[in-house]
């Protein structure tokens, strides 16, 4: 086939971090929060200025240590001023204490590779939007093991921090 017809493929994430330069300003960015439904909801009803969301969903998978250092670089420049976080609950929620005692494998294999360092990821952008005065949102169903993973002790221990319900 010619070179016209053959594909490339890229990874979005580093053109758009290119894009967004270094200049400050964005109200809300999402990590692990899937399709990016309250950014969404923000663009339709409010005037906000919203980040990338980071998500395997936008090819951006946050296991990989490069998409990592992307993310960190976005928030040291940008300073989201909220950034919203909905880590998988596969392995830390209900279904999580389930499949633990009935497939251990399978539950050990999801929580060592995607459960643990996507829930240690999310508790280190809480610690730090809580050092630069900033905010952070977390959802996880009621219950989730997420909080006794380090480094959520730590953050649910700071003042600025409020846990809610929704039923």
């Amino acid at each position: 086939a010619s070179d016209v017809y053959k594909r490339q493929f890229f990874n979005g994430l580093d053109a758009l971090m290119l894009y967004m330069g270094s200049k400050g300003g964005d109200s809300i960015c999402e990590i692990a929060g899937g399709e990016a439904r309250l950014t969404r909801v923000l663009i339709r009803y409010q005037k906000v200025k919203t980040g990338p969301n980071f998500d395997l969903v936008c090819d951006c998978d946050l296991t990989l240590r490069s998409n990592h250092n992307l993310f960190w670089q976005y928030r040291r420049g940008r300073k989201p001023n909220i950034i919203s976080m909905a880590p998988m609950c596969r392995s830390v929620g209900g279904w999580g204490k389930f499949n633990r005692r009935m497939n251990s494998n399978t539950w050990w294999d999801n929580y060592r590779h995607t459960g643990k360092p996507l829930g240690r990821l999310c508790g280190q952008v809480a610690l730090a939007q809580l050092k630069d005065d900033l905010d952070f949102l977390n959802e996880q169903p009621q219950g989730s093991d997420l909080y006794k993973e380090e480094p959520w002790p730590e953050v649910l221990e700071h003042e600025r921090v409020v846990r809610g319900v929704l039923h």
